[in-house]
């Protein structure tokens, strides 16, 4: 009995697996390459007509069910090619890099409202709410809290002049700014060393231009580029964001896209928690650095000789002192173990280095 497909599913069986053979010399001719599969069911439909025309009265036609598992391998191959193969490259942190766009928000072509705010210090934290922010962060020199700020209205809005109505909570101050007509928020913010700030911001540029190594900064939001120095705690809940940072003693940060560079002789523990990202740490003392990725690459580098680390890695290449591996992890103690150097990633690369060159 003849079976429809059999002369399909042969040539569907050699273009398989000649696609296979391609993909190892040439991805790019192999990609285009799978492209052309469809061109199988067109062979089906004229071996189809084929049998039928030439069939003996009395003869029997069956079908050949190697055509269903050789369609449903082509259909998921091309999937990969088409669809899953570009997403991964435009999340490809491993090989290119995260990119977050400097241009995350426009505050040109509106009413720019100079407004100026003295506090005297209350509590020990001043919580910030708008959207749309370029701000510096600045050391007061006389242990009040400033606000040398523009608020930017929209054009079509009849405000033109904006007063800051700071509400008293008990632990200090909060600040809202997130009125309709408001396009957004830049300019500095002056506190004393030791005074704690928290924003509730999404598209921000925040700079610390001065040392604040008494306190605390809390950050919550989406969309941000971000350069901070001398801070005892920085605490983040953000994605799509660039941060680099130096002498940042404690630092916490969880999201989602992000790159994250922390470097300084101030920099003891960093616990950073992201699906994409790229994480760098430079440091001397590595009281705990835990880092946990989906996908991304983490670099360590330090002079700490004394560390108990745990590089965990499913998928790529993990390096110890220039001893790689791959697909694999790496568990040991060097020197007497005080410091912590937890990283897992599921898929990309660890590097760890604890001597003074890279």
């Amino acid at each position: 009995m003849k079976r429809v497909g059999t002369i399909t599913s042969a040539l569907g069986f050699i273009f398989l697996g000649v696609w296979l053979l391609v993909r190892n010399v040439n991805l790019s001719l192999a990609d285009q390459l799978i492209k052309w599969w469809p061109i199988l069911i067109i062979l089906f439909g004229l071996e189809i007509i084929f049998l039928f025309n030439n069939k003996k009265e009395g003869e029997r036609i069956g079908f050949n069910f190697s055509m269903i598992p050789l369609i449903i391998a082509f259909i998921f191959a091309s999937l990969y090619v088409n669809i899953l193969k570009p997403i991964g490259k435009e999340f490809n942190i491993l090989e290119n890099g995260l990119n977050i766009s400097e241009n995350i928000f426009d505050l040109g072509n509106g009413k720019n409202i100079k407004v100026d705010k003295t506090l005297d210090k209350l509590g020990n934290k001043i919580e910030f709410i708008t959207d749309n922010s370029d701000l510096k962060i600045r050391k007061s020199t006389d242990d009040k809290i400033k606000l040398d700020i523009y608020v930017h209205i929209n054009n079509r809005s009849n405000i033109n002049n904006y007063d800051i109505k700071e509400q008293k909570v008990s632990d200090g101050y909060k600040i809202n700014i997130n009125e309709s007509y408001v396009k957004g928020v830049s300019g500095i913010i002056y506190i004393p060393d030791g005074y704690n700030i928290k924003f509730q911001n999404d598209n921000m540029k925040l700079n610390t231009e001065d040392e604040l190594i008494n306190s605390e900064l809390y950050i919550s939001g989406d969309n941000g580029i971000f350069n901070f120095k001398g801070l005892k705690l920085l605490k983040m809940d953000i994605d799509n964001f660039n941060i680099n940072g130096s002498n940042i003693k404690y630092s916490m940060i969880n999201g989602n896209n992000g790159n994250v560079s922390i470097n300084g002789d101030r920099v003891e523990e960093s616990i950073i928690e992201m699906d994409n990202g790229k994480v760098n740490i430079e440091n001397k003392f590595c009281k705990n650095i835990k880092v946990i990725l989906e996908r991304g690459t983490v670099n360590v580098k330090t002079i700490d000789h004394n560390i108990q680390a745990n590089l965990n890695l499913n998928k790529g290449k993990v390096n110890l002192n220039g001893g790689g591996r791959v697909n694999s992890s790496i568990v040991t103690t060097l020197g007497d173990g005080t410091g912590k150097v937890d990283i897992k990633v599921d898929a990309g690369t660890i590097n760890v280095s604890t001597s003074q060159e890279w």
